[in-house]
């Protein structure tokens, strides 16, 4: 008669803040696409009022919504649409001369599909961009940097068109006022 192996707690992982570094080609849309910044949008839009409840209040904005919602959409499913970022840890010293750690988060986005000319009707690209980096950033300051609180700071922004492809690449700086950070499962957000 064979025994079964007794089943032993598991101990929760605890995380070193700064120990998660990573570099990611091809990173999946679909993770990214629920931090979408919608109030930073409809602010950016001029119209009053939060997410979600401006949505039962301002048709423009139901509109926005839906159409928006939808072309994020078929963005997960986009061949052509290249997303690759890298998060690094450094020290570093604040101008008031106190040590802390921070974070380097360089984002790459490459795209040379008709997604552009599809959300053509709804918003201009260039203008959306920004808010489908800071979808990325927040992402990854909500599951891959488990190190709340995390500031991000944008050092630079830049934006091109070479005839088909459009790419944008960041640099941001996440900083954050612990040393020895530490913290037990995941970052809620």
């Amino acid at each position: 008669m064979t025994q079964l192996p007794i089943p032993q707690e598991e101990e929760e992982e605890v995380f070193d803040f700064a120990s998660h570094r990573f570099n990611a080609s091809h990173y999946s849309l679909g993770r990214v696409i629920p931090f979408f910044p919608w109030d930073a949008l409809f602010r950016h839009l001029d119209m009053e009022g939060e997410y979600p409840a401006l949505l039962y209040t301002n048709e423009e904005a139901e509109q926005i919504f839906e159409s928006l919602s939808e072309a994020l959409s078929s963005l997960v499913l986009e061949p052509n649409i290249e997303l690759s970022i890298s998060l690094d840890y450094t020290e570093a010293t604040t101008p008031s001369g106190q040590e802390q750690l921070m974070g380097v988060l360089q984002i790459e986005w490459e795209d040379s599909s008709r997604w552009r000319d599809e959300l053509s009707d709804i918003m201009e690209y260039d203008k959306l961009m920004p808010f489908l980096i800071e979808a990325v950033v927040s992402h990854i300051i909500c599951e891959e940097g488990y190190g709340q609180p995390l500031t991000p700071q944008l050092e630079e922004y830049t934006a091109m068109q070479e005839g088909e492809k459009y790419r944008v690449k960041t640099l941001y700086h996440l900083l954050s006022p612990y040393l020895d950070f530490k913290i037990n499962g995941r970052v809620e957000c």
